[in-house]
């Protein structure tokens, strides 16, 4: 399933292939910005970056996401997709402590295609 009773959408870090994962969630990478890296990692997923800046997509080709921990809708108010992510190793689950330097960032993600 892609949204949750929010209507935010399911990310998952799994070690998958792909876009969708088996239980339905989108699979994504998440990146640091730096550099253009384009909207698909390697393995399929998208790549997602933590930013305040508005706008859906960042300058290095990935989604600007942000976390909802109680927030409704697929939309942030900068533009940027509202996501729910579970499973992954804990630095690079959306919930736990991402390796970006904006760490008081949430995380959001796009709506499906």
């Amino acid at each position: 399933m892609i949204y949750n009773a929010r209507g935010n959408i399911q990310v998952t870090t799994d070690a998958g292939y792909g876009l969708y994962s088996a239980d339905g969630k989108i699979r994504v990478t998440e990146v640091s910005g730096s550099s253009f890296v384009g909207l698909y990692a390697s393995d399929g997923s998208l790549n997602v970056i933590q930013s305040t800046d508005p706008g859906l997509y960042h300058p290095s080709g990935a989604l600007r996401v942000v976390e909802a921990t109680s927030e409704l809708g697929v939309y942030a108010p900068n533009g940027a997709w509202y996501v729910e992510g579970t499973s992954g190793t804990p630095t690079e689950d959306f919930g736990m402590n991402f390796s970006s330097e904006i760490n008081s960032m949430y995380i959001a993600l796009l709506e499906e295609f």
